[in-house]
């Protein structure tokens, strides 16, 4: 039985109801946009295809163009599907791909994936923009970091690639062998990785000159290990080609010299003036290095060379000691130096173009929290913005939903009096999932 055969029946029409609905009078751009707005409701574009013929034919392509597929093994039958179904095949904008091992271990070769098995299967989709794996065991390629035979590269690349969760084996480990042998069969605009444990670094250098990738906006959200991944993309990116990168890792706290080096050679050689959005991978918390409320301290990372930055990106934790009550938790920081002493040293070095400042993760549950001299001092950066970023156009704070909300805004409001006389302060509110990223 074909794996999607359930939504492919489609009933017979009334002879004739074709007369009866304009729908095929109408140009076909606009009927695009009405079935555009119904893109991800199948339950309505379904009842479209059994409205008339006319209508069968205009809503069918969108019936199919996002799909999931989950498999507890390979996707062998699905990739059989698209060969038998091309009218079908041809339909699909946005594929989801998750193996779901339902007790199969993860790790059982059973369960692998070849790289070459979904540069394969994803032949079979010319209309394909959007591709996202989950939680697949793809099993490492057999040659090093060389450019695999791409069986798609007649169509044009990606728009976005996804990775969540994916590794080699049960211990959610992935090489970079694998990693490039993946990115290599998709070339992308937009790659998102999430939730990834990088090996095997000795292979960095091996096969990656002359392969090279343009990949404008990268998203990297809890990665174990970053240093030995942006090393690679240093290498394998085509120079000047990134114009956003969003990061966070998994060991949000490591800003020492050696970390801060790699970031810097990474974004000088494939960000530099192209460079629009950075949000930078590790946590501001309420401990730090003595150097590091210093500016000099961070001129490593040489920002100035991204000359046309637009908006940058901080997060922010405050240490909380933990209560059931809704007292007021004690917080500490290094000898009463404030979080914002780091925030205004990062200043200097950031481009006058700056436009959107952000501040997101704000863990402080209080009033007194907020205001305090010794803690957070937001005042200080308040007036440091707005003296030194004339073309400033917003400064967002984004907010965990909590109990705490009034509390939360009504503090902001008062130790930002600045960015608020200037109309530039925003206040966001996001779910706990939204800023961890999930």
């Amino acid at each position: 039985m074909n794996p999607l055969k359930a939504d492919t029946d489609v009933h017979e029409v009334t002879p004739g109801l074709d007369k009866l609905c304009g729908l095929s009078a109408l140009p076909p751009e606009l009927v695009d946009l009405v079935f555009e707005h119904t893109l991800y409701d199948k339950d309505s574009i379904r009842a479209c295809t059994l409205v008339s013929r006319s209508w069968r034919a205009v809503s069918a392509p969108f019936l199919f163009s996002s799909l999931t597929v989950m498999r507890e093994t390979s996707f062998d039958d699905f990739h059989d599907f698209l060969v038998t179904r091309p009218d079908i095949a041809s339909c699909i904008r946005e594929l989801e791909l998750t193996q779901v091992p339902n007790g199969l271990d993860i790790g059982s070769p059973h369960a692998a994936v070849t790289p070459t098995a979904l540069a394969a299967l994803s032949a079979n989709l010319p209309a394909l923009r959007v591709l996202r794996l989950h939680r697949m065991w793809i099993t490492e390629p057999l040659h090093g970091l060389s450019t695999p035979t791409n069986p798609v590269a007649s169509r044009s690349r990606l728009k976005a690639l996804t990775l969540h969760d994916c590794s080699n084996d049960s211990n959610s480990l992935m090489s970079l062998r694998t990693l490039h042998a993946v990115l290599a069969s998709f070339p992308s605009e937009s790659v998102s990785l999430y939730w990834l444990t990088i090996v095997d670094a000795s292979d960095l250098s091996a096969g990656c000159r002359g392969s090279q990738l343009h990949i404008e906006n990268l998203t990297l959200y809890h990665i174990h290990a970053p240093t030995p991944l942006f090393q690679y993309f240093r290498q394998i990116l085509v120079p000047h080609c990134l114009r956003s990168l969003q990061a966070r890792m998994e060991n949000a706290f490591n800003r020492d010299p050696d970390f801060l080096r790699v970031l810097s050679e990474f974004l000088i050689h494939v960000g530099g003036d192209q460079l629009r959005h950075l949000e930078l991978p590790f946590v501001v918390g309420s401990v730090f290095a003595p150097e590091e409320d210093d500016p000099d301290h961070w001129r490593i990372l040489q920002l100035q060379t991204c000359s046309e930055l637009e908006s940058v990106t901080f997060h922010l934790h405050v240490p909380l000691r933990r209560s059931f009550t809704r007292t007021p938790r004690t917080v500490t920081s290094r000898h009463g130096v404030p979080i914002s002493a780091l925030l205004v040293a990062f200043l200097p070095h950031l481009p006058s173009s700056l436009r959107v400042y952000t501040l997101t993760s704000l863990d402080a549950y209080s009033l007194d929290h907020v205001q305090s001299k010794t803690i957070l001092h937001l005042e200080r950066l308040d007036d440091a913005l707005v003296a030194r970023f004339p073309m400033l156009a917003k400064v967002r704070i984004i907010l965990r939903d909590s109990d705490w909300l009034a509390e939360y805004f009504q503090a902001i409001l008062q130790v930002m009096p600045m960015c608020r006389q200037r109309g530039i302060l925003d206040i966001v509110v996001c779910s706990e999932e939204q800023v961890s990223g999930v």
